[in-house]
């Protein structure tokens, strides 16, 4: 799997491109994801199907100098999506498979920047390319046999893209490659850090979530059968009502608890996972 995205695209404009099978469940979920963005930002999605559009990818592929046997693969403007995931992750690019991985916020985050980007500003994807032109990241990435990582984020007015290998990402180590890019693309410096404070990426899991959707069942069933269990009978309407905003409490710490960094957004992720009702935010 090859891509050298960034620097010949000739997917301009505001269109997205999305390649999936039929037969693949994360391809299907990202389809209704997709055509809501449609209706959101009024940006056109070109729908590639694996075994009727051959030639179409084949072409797609060329021009992007890129190639996937995987999908979904999402194509906006610099970014090259690979899979599909409704958790929210910060941006994260896999040497690997010269792509970055595929999340619903940052998929989002990718058409928001259709939009906003003027005066000659970059990308945040382009700067990730970008980076990979330092002989620092080349050789680093040659030492490692591509088997590296890059999260890209904004400070003061410049990207700051750190590269790590996959035992310092996991260790939570500096990155082993720091490249600073300006906003209108050039290099302004790579070095090794031996210190500073640099942002790590932000992985939200999901299992708070699955607990908290537990509990909640729990509570459900308990209250739906409390008339044919012995010890229920005997709780009052009062109890009931301490158990509740016991829940909300414990539901409450759980779901901040697995991800601190999103504080209170947590609460509002998982309502809008679950809850069908609470799509109107």
């Amino acid at each position: 799997m090859h891509s050298c995205a960034g620097e010949k695209n000739e997917t301009s404009g505001r269109e997205i491109y999305f390649i999936f099978s039929n037969a693949c469940p994360y391809c299907a979920a990202e389809k209704h994801f997709l055509q809501d963005l449609e209706r959101k930002y009024d940006v056109k999605v070109i729908y590639l199907e694996g075994g009727e559009n051959r030639s179409e990818i084949r072409e797609l592929f060329r021009k992007l100098n890129f190639s996937s046997g995987s999908v979904p693969v999402t194509i906006v403007g610099d970014y090259i999506f690979i899979g599909f995931s409704n958790q929210d992750y910060d941006l994260v690019y896999l040497e690997k498979t010269r792509s970055f991985v595929g999340v619903k916020n940052q998929i989002e985050k990718a058409v928001k920047e259709l939009f906003e980007l003027k005066g000659g500003k970059i990308s945040m994807g382009k700067a990730v390319i970008l980076s990979r032109e330092s002989w620092l990241v080349k050789n680093f990435s040659k030492e490692n046999d591509d088997n590296v990582i890059a999260h890209p984020y904004l400070e003061n007015d410049s990207y700051i893209v750190t590269w790590y290998t996959y035992e310092s990402f996991k260790s939570k180590k500096l990155p082993d490659v720091v490249v600073e890019v300006a906003l209108n693309g050039s290099i302004l410096r790579a070095y090794k850090p031996t210190s500073g404070n640099f942002k790590k990426p932000i992985v939200r899991s999901s299992l708070g979530d699955l607990l908290v959707m537990i509990l909640l069942l729990v509570f459900l069933c308990s209250y739906l059968l409390r008339d044919k269990i012995p010890y229920l009978k005997e709780l009052k309407s009062k109890d009931w009502a301490i158990a509740f905003l016991c829940f909300l409490i414990l539901s409450v710490i759980i779901l901040i608890a697995q991800c601190p960094e999103y504080g209170l957004k947590n609460i509002e992720i998982f309502l809008r996972r679950f809850l069908v009702f609470f799509d109107f935010f």
